[in-house]
């Protein structure tokens, strides 16, 4: 079974400035390279620190997936106007708080779809871990 390393990155206040994007009132509209807002104007920044920090670790061969509690259609649309959505091999976007099942899902998909085991998952968040 090969080994794999995946980085699993928290979406609001890690790779964006905004700390509930379930919040947010679509459709979104990108503004500049780093800005979108939503439908009322609502200014949201990509942290270009957690930028860097996703490139980095998909140039380095890792697997990267989101790990947030947020409403997915609204999460994964922000990615997307933020053509960000390239950046992450997997999605877990849910609307509860129990990350780790979520990872633990990914993980679990990661064996059986690839055969690859993961010993040390990292995370990446603002603040609590899962």
């Amino acid at each position: 079974m090969d080994q794999c390393i995946i980085l699993f990155m928290d979406l609001d206040g890690t790779l964006w400035d905004h700390d509930d994007t379930s919040v947010l009132n679509p459709p979104f509209k990108r503004v500049s390279e780093l800005e979108f807002t939503d439908s009322l104007g609502e200014k949201v920044r990509l942290n270009t620190v957690a930028l860097e920090i996703l490139r980095y670790a998909l140039s380095h061969g890792f697997i990267t997936s989101t790990l947030s509690w947020n409403m997915p259609e609204k999460t994964l649309e922000a990615l997307k106007v933020m053509e960000v959505d390239k950046l992450f091999h997997y999605n877990a976007i849910e609307y509860h708080p129990d990350k780790a099942s979520m990872a633990l899902k990914i993980l679990r998909s990661l064996r059986r779809k690839a055969g690859a085991w993961v010993e040390h998952p990292l995370y990446t968040s603002q603040g609590n871990a899962p």
